[in-house]
């Protein structure tokens, strides 16, 4: 609940500094997305000129158990005619004796705050084109990776003062 209320604090200055600059234009999208084995849900985009903003949002678990793992590595990206674009990657790696490590579920995913996350190219592919994937290694050495087309809804179309 303090994760959406400092998203909406975060929209609320952005939009705060989009009215003290008439010229600029800010979309926000909003996204979700699962399969069979995993959701993910409260996800944002902004794109402003200035400053531009992925949060991830939450993951969860449907069935699959996320624990005794080696490692993992989640990435969102985005594919297009030139392939595929990744906008953001992160990981972990078990640094136990082989103990292993879980995902837990409603585990908050990685956030990115800069100028050029999203080119031209990838500001138009977003709401048909955009994918979280998780990969991990359990401790037994299998390998599996989990792959979610995200369904991204533009929820202000381009506010201009």
């Amino acid at each position: 609940m303090i994760k959406k209320i400092g998203i909406l604090l975060m929209m609320v200055f952005l939009v705060g500094c989009h009215s003290i600059q008439n010229e600029e234009q800010i979309t926000v999208y909003s996204f979700t997305g699962e399969n069979e084995v995993l959701s993910l849900y409260n996800g944002v985009i902004i794109l402003s000129p200035t400053q531009q903003i992925l949060y991830g949002g939450e993951l969860q678990s449907n069935q699959e158990d996320l624990s005794n793992l080696l490692n993992y590595s989640m990435e969102f990206f985005i594919l297009s005619d030139e392939g595929k674009e990744v906008l953001l990657t992160s990981g972990a790696t078990d640094m136990t004796e082989g103990n292993g490590m879980s995902i837990e579920n409603n585990k908050t995913l990685p956030s990115l705050i800069g100028e050029n996350i999203f080119t031209t190219n990838n500001q138009n592919n977003i709401k048909n084109n955009f994918y979280f994937e998780l990969t991990v290694t359990k401790t037994n050495g299998d390998k599996q990776s989990y792959q979610i087309k995200l369904d991204a809804t533009e929820v202000t179309p381009n506010v201009s003062s």
